[in-house]
């Protein structure tokens, strides 16, 4: 696959050259509907050779987006969501995802509105399962290992790839579950411990324990908690 780059007073286009013109029933519908995540592509006859224009205008790719700033937990939850939602939609148009570039040179984002985009050229590739094990490899180094969140998403995504009886969508779930918990858990904590504290004083009154002894407790344990604060 031959891969050029042009500039026009229209935009910008990644340009891949094939030896001849793809009939298929997936590029007609690339080229007549506008599908969202989808890079608008266009096909030309140069010098007795196929061309498809990808307009990647107002577009980068994550490896460009990535040499400036580090991979956040909110950029994987988005990468995710909107991966997730593009395959459902191709899966309307029959698309087959082996035909995706899952290549991070190939994967564009729109860095006003937040979009991602991919490249889709039914003649070659690597086949989406192994595509995303490398995606996901590429996110481990780029990751802000100071966001917590980030790098396990990153982690169980990219470990959930490596096994083959799981699909993407099910990966999706199960990674994006991990920042709902996350999120419920920090929003819910304070409700939680005072649950908790209820739920063990009705416990240990029922033993017969008096209210100086849970106090007592609760002393002790925000010493406990001073100290730690302290060190």
């Amino acid at each position: 696959m031959k891969v050029d780059y042009r500039t026009d007073i229209k935009g910008n286009y990644l340009i891949l050259e094939a030896e001849q013109e793809i009939y298929s029933y997936q590029m007609q519908m690339i080229q007549q509907n506008s599908i969202k995540g989808i890079l608008p592509i266009y096909e030309y006859c140069i010098d007795n050779k196929v061309q498809y224009h990808y307009d990647i205008t107002s577009r980068q790719t994550i490896v460009v987006m990535l040499e400036k700033m580090l991979l956040t937990s909110v950029q994987m939850k988005n990468f995710l969501m909107q991966w997730k939602d593009i395959l459902e939609q191709m899966k309307e148009f029959l698309l087959n995802p082996d035909y995706l570039l899952l290549d991070v040179n190939y994967i564009y984002i729109n860095l006003q509105s937040g979009e991602f985009f991919f490249c889709y050229y039914p003649r070659e590739g690597k086949g989406f399962k192994e595509g995303i094990k490398e995606v996901f490899r590429y996110f481990l180094d780029k990751v802000n290992y100071q966001d917590k969140l980030g790098v396990d998403m990153v982690y169980q995504a990219y470990q959930k790839s490596l096994k083959l009886e799981m699909d993407f969508l099910t990966i999706c779930d199960s990674v994006l579950g991990i920042d709902k918990s996350e999120i419920v858990q920090e929003r819910e904590m304070g409700i939680e411990k005072g649950e908790e504290r209820k739920e063990e004083s009705l416990f240990t009154a029922g033993r017969g324990n008096t209210l100086d002894e849970l106090t007592l407790e609760d002393q002790v344990q925000n010493h406990h908690q001073y100290t730690l604060g302290r060190l």
